[in-house]
């Protein structure tokens, strides 16, 4: 997910970044540093929001907030990537690409980190093995059911999402604990995750795939192709297997039993990163009366196209209640 974030937010710092101008727009580098600033200013401004509202210890070392602290509804994300640190900005820029009205639309951001999110100086330096991933992953799916229950009993319209990775978390959460917010939002997630992705996950590798006459197949990716990553090359190994962690499971069993009618699910056909739906996932869904909404485009294209046609409108059928 991080590709994608960094090539649909160059129109909107050229324009903000006047000082970054130059016929090819600005540089990386000089991108990097203005979204490390407005992480900072949201995480300076969540640190306040979070005390106004008495958000309990227990749950805001947990949180990043922003938005109208007096909002009826909730938005709380699980991360994409996974990566090493919890990017506020992407989140924000993904309701920027929705259109959302700051004076009509009232509605408080909520970002959850994940274990590794925490720990970035850790997952950065130390190898982390396979089995280690599956109990941190276990640790990251607690904190957003934990959130998602404080804000509920707050009496809060709750939406979650889960893109990328975080679409992940949050197929993991339904699976794990009881479905109690108002809506659940997958985009561009995985049910069964092919056997020889994971496995070569759970080694440190990357995989992805490439389309040919309208078929997947598998082949070797970066860390950068795979959406993914740390600051170094352990950071990178580290994301990798915490995909892993996850990747493996076969939601279709683990959500045979579940409720699954607050769910929408959007995917990808030519999906690069996770690779599209199979027949069987698609008719997994429909079986338990999830109609997921196909996009023809990659990985990136599909949270694009979702974000500007639909989320906003989700936002909507929520908050009426």
């Amino acid at each position: 997910m991080i590709k994608y974030f960094r090539i649909a937010i160059l129109p909107i710092l050229v324009i903000g970044i006047s000082s970054c101008s130059s016929i090819f727009g600005p540089s990386q580098k000089k991108i990097d540093a203005f979204i490390a600033n407005q992480n900072r200013i949201i995480d300076s401004t969540s640190t306040v929001l979070k005390k106004q509202m008495g958000i309990p210890d227990e749950i805001s070392k947990n949180i990043v907030v922003f938005g109208n602290s007096h909002a009826k509804t909730v938005l709380i994300n699980a991360q994409g990537g996974p990566m090493t640190s919890l990017d506020n900005f992407e989140l924000a820029y993904l309701l920027y690409q929705s259109k959302f009205d700051r004076k009509k639309d009232s509605i408080l951001c909520v970002n959850v980190h994940q274990y590794q999110t925490l720990r970035t100086k850790e997952f950065e330096t130390n190898l982390i093995s396979f089995e280690d991933a599956k109990k941190y992953d276990a640790e990251s799916t607690k904190m957003l059911a934990e959130t998602v229950s404080y804000f509920k009993e707050r009496g809060n319209n709750v939406i979650v999402l889960g893109i990328s990775f975080g679409a992940f978390v949050v197929e993991d959460l339904l699976a794990t604990y009881p479905a109690i917010a108002d809506k659940y939002i997958i985009v561009v997630g995985r049910l069964d995750m092919p056997d020889e992705v994971w496995k070569e996950f759970s080694k440190g590798n990357y995989v992805g795939f490439k389309y040919r006459k309208g078929k997947p197949r598998i082949v070797k990716f970066t860390a950068d192709e795979a959406g993914m990553g740390g600051g170094n090359s352990i950071g990178d190994k580290n994301t990798s297997i915490l995909a892993a962690g996850l990747g493996y499971k076969r939601f279709t069993e683990l959500l045979k039993d579940k409720d699954l009618s607050k769910v929408d699910y959007f995917y990808g056909t030519k999906d690069d990163q996770v690779g599209r739906l199979s027949e069987d996932e698609i008719g997994f869904l429909k079986s338990k009366g999830v109609n997921p909404i196909p996009f023809d485009k990659d990985h990136s294209g599909t949270i694009d196209g979702f974000s500007e046609l639909y989320l906003r409108d989700l936002f909507y059928e929520v908050s009426k209640k």
